[in-house]
């Protein structure tokens, strides 16, 4: 039987939310449907003035995969962009050898990017994504956005949000001890958007308060540096913890270590590590950004503050230092929204009805 070719930044390696969702979708796939073989094809490469060069050595692997009858579906990861570029050309590229196409758009700054467009580029995009089989999105803003101003049919057009296995323990917690510091975790691929800084300050708030706090910071970018350069600025530094890049099983063991997860973007899709937060019972604070409403919900497990507002995050954390049991009902509320809405086997059935290899059985939108 004929399988899939999945486009995705960095194929099996790389590090990030659309890294690690490709890695996790293919494995699940080879599994359930042994008789169908997975590609896994990276467009980019490893530097940013190589990808011309690997995006035509994925044409040609793609070409060749589709006329040897080994995939019929092609499946791209796309953000915006050169990426949004690149997924386009491979796009229509499947389209013309026959093959099923389903756009899966990740980027958060979508929305700006496509409006900010020259008219003529503009078109050329719109008239690209309508020839997808398939537009899945993160939330409903982006399926709005793709239908009013793009023009893609309805029908074309899915909201699928992220999903993870659900990793034997993860939810596995120590009892709180109510007279130690409050856990504080950020992880995140280190850059301007994702909003460290706004944590930094919060946490100056919570010192200068005397809130008693422990902080680690997870993640490499061009703004760690910038970030432990403002931490000693705000005296912080020999108190917050930066880890760097950290692997799935260590991520893992931080988000069962902390009391709280800060996202603190401006601009998101819906985080995996968000999902990682839900999925161990650990309570979010995050900026209402992207799907984040509609995927974390205030109160389910999570509390929203303003884009920026390192004063409106630091109440959020003093109020749950002082009330440790708001802190415990809001960590069963954010299991309780994983299993509903996050667990990979519903996902993969959804997905797997997108490539036509059997009938959906959950409706596109998310329940509120």
């Amino acid at each position: 039987m004929s399988g899939a070719c999945i486009i995705s930044p960095g194929g099996r390696g790389g590090v990030g939310g659309i890294q690690s969702y490709a890695r996790m979708i293919a494995a699940r796939l080879e599994a359930d449907h042994p008789d169908r073989p997975v590609a896994v094809l990276d467009p980019r490469g490893p530097r940013a003035w190589t990808w011309p060069l690997w995006t035509l050595w994925a044409a040609a692997r793609l070409t060749a995969l589709a006329l040897g009858g080994k995939a019929a579906v092609a499946h791209l990861q796309a953000s915006e962009r050169s990426s949004l570029l690149r997924k386009g050309l491979l796009a229509l590229l499947a389209r013309a050898l026959g093959m099923r196409v389903v756009m899966h758009h990740h980027g958060a700054e979508l929305i700006p990017f496509a409006r900010a467009l020259p008219r003529p580029l503009r078109a050329a995009l719109s008239w690209t994504l309508r020839r997808a089989d398939e537009n899945v999105v993160l939330g409903a803003v982006w399926a709005r956005f793709l239908i009013e101003e793009m023009g893609v049919r309805p029908a074309r057009v899915t909201v699928l949000p992220n999903a993870l296995e659900d990793a034997p323990g993860a939810s596995a917690r120590t009892p709180d001890a109510p007279a130690r510091p409050l856990r504080i975790l950020f992880l995140a691929v280190m850059t301007r958007r994702k909003g460290a800084r706004t944590l930094l300050e919060a946490l100056a708030r919570l010192s200068a308060e005397g809130v008693a706090w422990e902080a680690t910071i997870a993640g490499g970018g061009p703004d760690l540096a910038p970030c432990r350069e403002l931490a000693v600025r705000l005296g912080l530094g020999g108190r917050v913890r930066f880890a760097g890049m950290v692997d799935a099983d260590e991520a893992q063991r931080l988000m069962r270590w902390a009391d709280v997860y800060v996202c603190a973007s401006s601009h998101e899709g819906l985080p995996i590590a968000i999902l990682e937060a839900l999925r161990a019972g650990t309570p979010v604070l995050t900026t209402p950004v992207g799907a984040i409403p509609e995927g974390a919900p205030e109160g389910r497990g999570a509390l929203h503050f303003p884009v920026g507002d390192d004063a409106a995050l630091a109440r959020l954390l003093a109020g749950l230092a002082s009330d440790r049991a708001r802190l415990a009902a809001l960590g069963r509320a954010a299991r309780a929204l994983f299993e509903e809405r996050y667990e990979l086997g519903r996902h993969m059935a959804r997905l797997r009805a997108l490539y036509g290899w059997e009938k959906a059985d959950a409706p596109s939108a998310i329940a509120g």
